[in-house]
């Protein structure tokens, strides 16, 4: 996840925003595919998109924007 915070841009690994996650309350969410590359059983989506995001237990909001590439691959006949 590619994000900004205080006008600067922020990388954040999967398994870091999986984990956090678990503690946001989201106000706001709101994305929109912009690009998907398909090559045999792969395709890449990226999305950007924005939200408004809390902090469980704790007052207070912040709203940002955010792109996602993701890597799909295609296993078995499912």
């Amino acid at each position: 996840l590619m994000g900004e915070r205080n006008g600067a841009a922020r990388f954040t690994p999967r398994a870091e925003w999986m984990a956090n996650a678990r503690a946001f309350v989201f106000h706001h969410y709101d994305v929109r595919t912009v690009d998907v590359v398909a090559a045999g059983d792969t395709a890449v989506a990226t999305v950007e998109g924005s939200w408004k995001v809390g902090r469980k237990g704790l007052p207070g909001t912040r709203a940002s924007r955010f792109i996602v590439s993701d890597t799909f691959v295609k296993r078995g006949t499912a």
